[in-house]
């Protein structure tokens, strides 16, 4: 008898499963915004966007509108409160189905009067204090190379990759630069992948930071951790070393071991010069290796 429920109950939920998809499949074209309005929508991204502001649009705008953004930088997912905490958001919405979770906005530009769309704009809480920059959030802005041996770039990783993020032309498919979530010490974290390879050295750049902020001295945190499966089913497996370089100097060196945790460095850095993420390891094997970082203002 229970057999014949968990049948039952499996057949009707991949019915509605089915039938979900055939309703996004066949909706009406009318429901989507035309390539003048995401054009214009667009427009008024450019004209309001500043320097280190983040970029959203609504998760039910399809592949087939959002081509007409071309290359702007944007994601359908809500920033962490960190991150909102400190710097302006431009959403990209649909005014009869809205995202949730941003509060307030400041000011909502009207694509037109018949249009969906709408763009809104959030300023953060100026009692917070929060990151000029976020690897997680702002992945677009960083560059992914591999060295081999140091100091050899023999790929830039900047192909567009089939699952998302940018892939390495000439490297294993597991080298990759993307945003993922992560079980790493009992939860799940948001990071960026960077899994290490055998005699050579993963390079994740991040670009100075001088246009978003008027300091001249940053803090970057920069932490790093192996998955807890990957730590459980790999006995003896590697270290993972994380250096940090700025202007051809090593500010420091975080080292994730084969155990389970997170480990991290704090480092001043200066906004006006690029800062190097230098990840290696003397056996690559099922190190599945994310790092976090952040740049704040130094505390005065």
């Amino acid at each position: 008898m229970s057999k014949n429920l968990g049948l039952k109950a499996g057949i009707a939920l991949v019915s509605t499963l089915w039938l979900m998809d055939s309703y996004v499949a066949l909706r009406p074209n009318t429901s989507l915004a035309t390539p003048e309005e995401v054009q214009t929508a667009l427009k008024i991204i450019k004209e309001n966007k500043k320097p280190g502001d983040i970029v959203v649009h609504s998760p039910l705008l399809s592949p087939i509108e959002l081509v007409h953004l071309g290359g702007l930088d944007a994601a359908p997912a809500l920033p962490s409160s960190r991150v909102t905490n400190s710097r302006r958001v431009l959403v990209l919405d649909k005014a009869h189905t809205e995202m949730h979770g941003f509060g307030s906005p400041k000011t909502t530009f009207r694509v037109s009067d018949q249009s969906d769309l709408v763009v809104k704009v959030y300023e953060p809480d100026a009692a917070h204090a929060g990151p000029v920059f976020d690897l997680y959030t702002d992945i677009n802005q960083v560059q992914m190379s591999i060295e081999k041996p140091a100091g050899k770039v023999v790929s830039r990783c900047t192909a567009k990759r089939a699952a998302g993020g940018r892939s390495c032309p000439g490297q294993p498919e597991w080298l990759y630069l993307d945003r993922r979530k992560l079980v790493i010490d009992g939860q799940s974290q948001e990071c960026v992948w960077a899994h290490p390879t055998n005699n050579g050295v993963i390079v994740l750049t991040i670009p100075p930071l001088r246009d978003q902020t008027q300091l001249k001295t940053l803090i970057l945190k920069v932490q790093t951790g192996l998955t807890d499966d990957a730590v459980r089913t790999t006995a003896g497996g590697a270290k993972v070393h994380t250096e940090v370089q700025q202007d051809g100097r090593v500010l420091a060196k975080v080292t994730a071991p084969n155990r389970i945790g997170i480990y991290e460095k704090t480092v001043s850095i200066t906004s006006d010069k690029e800062v190097q993420l230098r990840i290696t390891s003397p056996k690559d094997g099922r190190r599945h290796h994310c790092v976090m970082a952040s740049v704040e203002a130094a505390k005065r």
